[in-house]
């Protein structure tokens, strides 16, 4: 009789041995969920990615906004139409026919994303554009390439909204250095052609430093077509 009684509890601390590590091991689990999900990849177009995307790329000041009424997304998101009204003062790419250019571009509606927040700076910007066909235009009509970071904020550049990132994973931080690395790569990019290609900044660089949310950042930078 001991020895069955002997055997039965040697049993069920087996049993509770094993609840109380699958208890651990659930609960080790269940801290690093948090950090699982603090932790996301960034992935960020470099400043010559976007100039090699874009058709045209203008510096200048917002005139003036006009706004549509926000309207439901399919996804569920308020949006609104901004048409954008722009006073160029150089083009770096292509053609403007006018004195005054306009774009239009689908904004959230948040006083951050508006085309509002540009012209209340008073800011220079560079514009990286494309030309798009919008539901209910006749013809096609220039908007920003990706959309917000493609206005960069000469002017706050040592406090960006979204940090400039350049392909060598530095970070321009001001005006100047903003539209020399610019310039510089726009005069080796004449009369060439280029596709994207995804790469990883090293942990030590500018521009991870600047851009690091929990995990690793990607840049996507632009390589020459051979063919």
């Amino acid at each position: 009789m001991k020895d069955g009684n002997s055997k039965a509890q040697t049993i069920d601390r087996a049993k509770r041995t094993r609840f109380s590590g699958s208890l651990i091991l659930a609960g080790l689990l269940a801290a690093l969920i948090p950090l699982y999900a603090q932790a996301e990849i960034h992935i960020r177009d470099s400043l010559q990615w976007q100039a090699a995307d874009s058709d045209l790329i203008v510096q200048g000041k917002v005139l003036n906004v006009r706004k549509s009424e926000p309207f439901k997304e399919e996804g569920g998101g308020i949006s609104v139409w901004e048409d954008v009204f722009i006073q160029p003062s150089a083009v770096l790419k292509g053609r403007v026919p006018k004195r005054r250019l306009h774009i239009r571009w689908k904004s959230p509606n948040a006083p951050d994303f508006s085309a509002e927040r540009w012209k209340a700076s008073e800011h220079e910007h560079i514009f990286f554009l494309r030309k798009a066909q919008f539901p209910g235009r006749l013809k096609k009509e220039w908007t920003l390439r990706t959309g917000v970071s493609d206005a960069v904020d000469l002017d706050a550049a040592k406090a960006p909204f979204w940090p400039v990132v350049s392909q060598d994973f530095t970070v321009p931080d001001t005006r100047r250095k903003i539209l020399n690395a610019l310039k510089r790569w726009l005069r080796h990019a004449r009369r060439r052609r280029y596709e994207v290609k995804q790469v990883e900044a090293p942990d030590d660089s500018a521009a991870s430093q600047a851009l690091f949310s929990g995990s690793a950042v990607y840049l996507r930078i632009p390589v020459e077509r051979h063919k």
